[in-house]
């Protein structure tokens, strides 16, 4: 289906991004070569690995960094009690990293121009679910169990499946495939699970 050139180029991209991005790619691959199981554990390793993928390729900005370390000592040295200090600075220590919703937003806005992908759904309410129950099997907040954004049973596996879809499509647009090729292989039915995934759309997210 490629020209030698493109078939080159995407050899090249490819050991790139394996030395960029080495655990997400094990991790892609273990979910083909071994028992990956699909409960809540996998959801939240699925999730992992699409956050993880996305700040390896995506550094935060020099000046974003010097911003916030701005920030950071001007809110040190506003506090004076010594442990609410501790406190304030031990929350605040990641909150440069941008929040697992706007990575998987930033991650499906590409997918998004492959007319196919249209057809599961990946959209604000998809992102909503996969963020609320992301955070729900994480720290199993049980007053939020009853709340229909947390995804259960079959709506959880699916969920899963549509997000190693994403990680797949991404990481071949990354080498250089083209849409025409991913358009092609959903048509002809060779995209792992997608006919699963398509049966039914999710219900809607009561914000």
């Amino acid at each position: 289906y490629f020209e030698l050139a493109s078939f080159s180029k995407i050899i090249t991209r490819w050991f790139e991004l394996d030395k960029i991005a080495d655990p997400v790619l094990k991790f892609l691959f273990e979910t083909y070569f071994s028992d990956f199981v699909l409960n809540e554990n996998g959801f939240l390793n699925q999730a992992q690995a699409l956050e993880t993928f996305h700040r390896r390729l995506n550094r935060v900005p020099v000046d974003q960094m010097d911003q916030w370390e701005g920030c950071m000592k001007v809110i040190s040295s506003s506090i004076q009690d010594i442990k609410l200090k501790e406190w304030t600075l031990e929350k605040l220590q990641y909150s440069y990293e941008p929040s697992l919703r706007f990575r998987l937003k930033a991650l499906i806005k590409p997918l998004r121009e492959i007319e196919e992908i249209k057809e599961i759904k990946l959209d604000n309410n998809f992102i909503g679910h996969i963020t609320d129950s992301r955070n729900f099997y994480t720290h199993y907040d049980f007053k939020h169990k009853d709340s229909p954004s947390i995804l259960k049973g079959e709506k959880l596996t699916k969920a899963t499946l549509k997000l190693k879809i994403v990680m797949i499509l991404t990481i071949l647009k990354y080498i250089g495939f083209e849409n025409p090729f991913f358009s092609r292989i959903i048509r002809e039915g060779r995209l792992l699970n997608w006919s699963y995934v398509n049966c039914e759309a999710m219900g809607k997210r009561n914000d």
